[in-house]
């Protein structure tokens, strides 16, 4: 914190904080559908049943993207106050609006980043999981230190959160297919029924 306050200043971190506080708040969309998912594909897992785990890992990732787009709907509002409500200097404006939209991008993909986290606690591979996690901390240290000292702006602040999605995204995939290579991602198996069993499950959460 100290780093990035002193290279973006008092007001970049200021605004910087806005942005991620606000679009923070589209998380909230998730709604109990990733708990919902993990459980599930951890009951699939323990009867070894491919197919239906399958169809739900195809069921999971086409409500990751139905959530993903009114993230982006909701966006949009979020734009408009944080437009409308918030002071931000005129020296960082434009970059402000570039780094919301940014930031919109990876919280919208987050929720199918939820997926691979699924599969691998359903099938118990905490600590396959928990590595990866580090490794995506370490990633993120290494690239606020070193992108912000090149280039200190919010866009590139915003652009190490996007590296680290797409880390994190790719190497539990790679995991994934190593140590579980009957797993497929295909949105064509999307299931109607164990999407209404997902979401009644996750209501519940």
């Amino acid at each position: 914190t100290p780093f990035v306050i002193d290279t973006l200043g008092r007001d970049g971190y200021g605004t910087w904080n806005i942005i991620a506080s606000l679009t923070g708040y589209i998380s909230v969309l998730a709604l109990g559908v990733p708990m919902a998912c993990v459980r599930h594909l951890a009951q699939h897992a323990a009867d070894r049943d491919n197919q239906r785990m399958n169809a739900a890992i195809g069921t999971c990732a086409g409500l990751y993207l139905i959530i993903g787009v009114l993230a982006l709907v909701a966006a949009g509002i979020l734009a408009a106050v944080f437009a409308a409500f918030y002071d931000v200097p005129v020296a960082l404006r434009n970059e402000a609006t570039v780094a919301f939209g940014l930031m919109v991008v990876q919280v919208a993909a987050g929720f199918i980043g939820f997926l691979p986290e699924g599969i691998l606690f359903a099938h118990h591979d905490f600590v396959a999981r928990n590595l990866v996690r580090a490794g995506g901390v370490v990633l993120r240290l290494g690239l606020t230190l070193g992108l912000l000292w090149l280039d200190a702006s919010l866009v590139t602040l915003a652009a190490v959160q996007i590296a680290c999605l797409a880390f994190d995204m790719a190497l539990s995939w790679i995991v994934i297919r190593r140590r579980h290579p009957h797993i497929r991602l295909r949105l064509d198996a999307f299931d109607p029924d164990i999407m209404r069993q997902i979401f009644s499950f996750s209501l519940y959460v």
